[in-house]
């Protein structure tokens, strides 16, 4: 007994005997090429002659269908139908009428069918994304003419001719330009601007330009910390393409005011560079009859207060702290 159980399909049965072969499955765009005993489906399941002696998992193979170029061919008392696809902007299905296998010839070009004539073939359209379709043309005495803008196309094999499924790419397609500010050490990044740009699909971006990023330096090619800079790209239909540009800090300083004129001694600058959280250090400074009480980024005290110890963020421009005294 089979039983299905999601997409696994459970057979119960009594130990070394053979199993019925199950119906074969489906799955869109691609063709079922038989059971197997191993993932790499290299050691073929007989149905026939192998046995199950233990628990077992069968494993199906899976070809993906290929649409490519074909020829029309044209004979006395049948006809040969094809399509042929000009871009990548989607690809075709073909729906025939009942026909024997040893009817259907597979060609080095694609697959050709050979049918009864004046019976019918029904091509139907897939658009991949980034593309419009465009509608069916076939070849004729006078050239190509457009047949039908309809997704599903069905025609009667009369004539010698060639049906072609035809796409445009889009030119409003989306990408992405990100421009990353960088942690001091590289190891984590921040996207600091975001711009939507537009495209033809399957096209090369222009390299994308460097901005202005305010205590930060940009860096051409950057490739470290498994961040690779991508200056330009193919446009994918999906709006998947982003543009990626990197910016390190700038080096940076946290300046010490004493904050008074008769202050004698001095506080060392603390470095490091921009963005980063550096530690604020102990007063060096000595004023006479005054005790140190902290700092501040107001001269008056009406800032941001800060004490020996404290992390203080570097921001693009002077960093200073006054010392406050009582």
């Amino acid at each position: 007994l089979f039983q299905r159980i999601s997409h696994i399909l459970l057979y119960v049965m009594i130990p070394d005997r053979t199993i019925m072969k199950p119906a074969d499955p489906t799955a869109r765009n691609y063709s079922f090429a038989g059971w197997y005993k191993d993932k790499e489906c290299t050691k073929n399941w007989n149905f026939e002659t192998d046995k199950v002696t233990a628990d077992t998992i069968l494993y199906a193979k899976w070809n993906k269908k290929e649409y490519t170029d074909t020829v029309l061919v044209q004979t006395k008392s049948s006809a040969s139908a094809s399509y042929q696809q000009n871009n990548a902007g989607g690809y075709v299905e073909v729906t025939l009428p009942a026909i024997a296998e040893d009817r259907k010839q597979i060609k080095s070009s694609g697959y050709s069918y050979t049918c009864e004539a004046q019976s019918s073939i029904t091509l139907s359209v897939t658009v991949n994304p980034g593309y419009t379709f465009e509608g069916w043309y076939e070849t004729s005495g006078e050239g190509i003419e457009k047949v039908s803008e309809e997704a599903s196309y069905t025609y009667s094999m009369i004539g010698n001719h060639t049906v072609y499924a035809r796409f445009k790419p889009n030119t409003d397609t989306v990408y992405l330009i990100r421009h990353y500010k960088l942690s001091p050490d590289g190891s984590t990044e921040i996207c600091y601007k975001e711009t939507r740009h537009t495209g033809t699909t399957g096209t090369r971006t222009k390299d994308a330009t460097r901005i202005e990023v305010p205590g930060y330096n940009y860096v051409s090619g950057y490739n470290k910390n498994g961040k690779t800079e991508v200056l330009n790209g193919i446009i994918d239909g999906g709006g998947q393409l982003v543009l990626k540009l990197y910016y390190e800090p700038n080096q940076d300083e946290l300046f010490y005011q004493a904050n008074a004129s008769d202050v004698t001694g001095i506080t060392a600058n603390t470095k490091g560079v921009t963005d980063q959280k550096v530690v604020v250090r102990e007063s060096a400074f000595i004023r006479n009859g005054y005790s140190f009480t902290g700092w501040n980024t107001k001269s008056d005290g009406s800032g941001t207060g800060y004490r020996p110890g404290d992390y203080y963020p570097l921001a693009e421009g002077m960093d200073i702290l006054y010392a406050q005294w009582s």
